[in-house]
């Protein structure tokens, strides 16, 4: 899970007759936890008719399953694809048939951890809501 801290500042101000202050007495911090993307499986890519409608971006020695999540999040669809270190994004995927683990054996650049993808093939995973 990734966690971010967003700072809200809290005024408390008592206004007295004929005195005016600093009226900031503290700052709260709330974090919002964010789920990491899930992995749903490996599927094929074809370069002249792309499995995944929006290209999310590219990420060049850096990519991983968060990086693509942050660049779909914003186009607010539901899948991204990842192959290599570029990342692909949109509601549906699937229409060149499914690939096999080896097919997506691709380390990612961004995680050790991960897999992204491989030549014409995404590593597929649901984007995670913020």
């Amino acid at each position: 899970m990734v966690t971010r801290a967003i700072a809200f500042a809290v005024c408390v101000c008592f206004a007295v007759l004929f005195s005016a202050g600093d009226c900031c007495t503290s700052t709260v911090k709330k974090a919002i936890v964010v789920p990491k993307p899930k992995l749903i499986g490996c599927f094929k890519d074809e370069v002249l008719n792309r499995d995944f409608t929006e290209y999310g971006g590219l990420r060049i020695n850096r990519m991983d399953a968060e990086q693509c999540q942050k660049l779909c999040t914003p186009l607010a669809t539901t899948y991204m694809g990842i192959q290599g270190d570029e990342c692909w994004c949109g509601n549906s995927f699937g229409k060149h048939g499914q690939g096999t683990e080896r097919d997506c054996g691709q380390v990612c650049s961004g995680s050790m951890d991960e897999h992204c993808g491989g030549e014409n093939f995404n590593s597929v995973y649901e984007v995670s809501p913020e």
